[in-house]
């Protein structure tokens, strides 16, 4: 559900070994039906799952993905209860404020949550490429271990190596504190991923934002499933270096960002706190002047 770069390469991946139903928009779901799926890069795939630009076709599935957009959240999850009720929900996005959301919108669903730090990025209709290698993480929400372990099996046979862990909202916290990190700075700078630490400036910006947003998490009591969060930032701009981000795809696409599901959620928790945080309020206020100037008037 939402098939845009991430959807596509692991509906793609699944393919190979399930039936898989895309749900998109309708120029993508014209040429996957006419040319197939075509991924390029680190993977080299071309697929025919079934394409639809209706929630509806997903009555009968046994998993679905949203991979939706943070601020589609609650519409896609509403649609999807309707669709296929019985179905294991996994939230296969960016963002740290969408667990309520699904909550919210499919409260009878067995839900999971799902985070992946693969590099995509979407070509064009029917066309996406494989940019960056990553790791992919789950954990059950209302789901049932037993379903969130079924769930992961039936993805690793499709090839996405999934680790299961406990407490995925500590992960979820890691992974929002990445592109808290990384892809603001893409928009801002205008940049792939890995220049952010070729040019001495910029690293000493993503240090800023981390340091902020690791204070941030110390108040809000997270314990993060890593010894060096920084690290881990400097690791994922390496592993997707030639990567744009999602956040400038979109800014490149003339469409809205997730940034305040991001850093917009990281600045709100420190306010809360009391925290000043100068560089997360720059880059916020930075990618939204960019996000107004870049969308056509009627989307804004």
């Amino acid at each position: 559900m939402g098939a845009g770069a991430v959807g596509s390469l692991v509906g793609a991946m699944l393919s190979g070994h399930h039936e898989v139903v895309l749900v998109g928009r309708a120029a993508h779901v014209e040429a996957v039906r006419e040319r197939g799926l075509r991924v390029t890069g680190l993977s080299r795939i071309v697929a025919r799952p079934g394409a639809s630009t209706s929630a509806r076709a997903l009555a009968g599935c046994e998993l679905v993905l949203l991979t939706v957009k943070a601020y589609d959240t609650l519409v896609a999850a509403r649609s999807v209860a309707r669709a296929a009720p019985d179905a294991v929900l996994i939230a296969l996005q960016n963002g740290m404020d969408n667990e309520g959301k699904l909550r919210h919108a499919a409260p009878g669903m067995a839900t999971c949550r799902g985070l992946t730090s693969m590099g995509v990025t979407f070509l064009g209709p029917g066309r996406v490429r494989h940019a960056g290698a990553g790791s992919t993480q789950m954990g059950a929400l209302t789901a049932s271990r037993a379903q969130a372990m079924r769930a992961a099996r039936e993805l690793g046979e499709g090839g996405l190596a999934v680790e299961l862990v406990n407490d995925i909202g500590a992960h979820v916290w890691l992974k929002g504190i990445v592109n808290h990190c990384i892809n603001p700075l893409t928009v801002i700078h205008r940049c792939r991923n890995g220049r952010l630490l070729e040019v001495a400036a910029y690293r000493e910006e993503m240090g800023e934002l981390c340091d902020e947003a690791l204070e941030v998490a110390r108040r809000e009591r997270v314990r993060l499933p890593h010894p060096d969060p920084r690290l881990r930032v400097e690791e994922v701009a390496r592993l997707t270096a030639g990567n744009r981000s999602s956040m400038l795809q979109d800014i490149d696409r003339g469409r809205r960002t997730e940034v305040g599901s991001i850093t917009g959620h990281i600045v709100r928790l420190g306010a809360s706190h009391g925290l000043p945080m100068p560089a997360s309020r720059a880059a916020l206020r930075e990618v939204r002047r960019i996000e107004r100037s870049a969308m056509p008037a009627r989307r804004r």
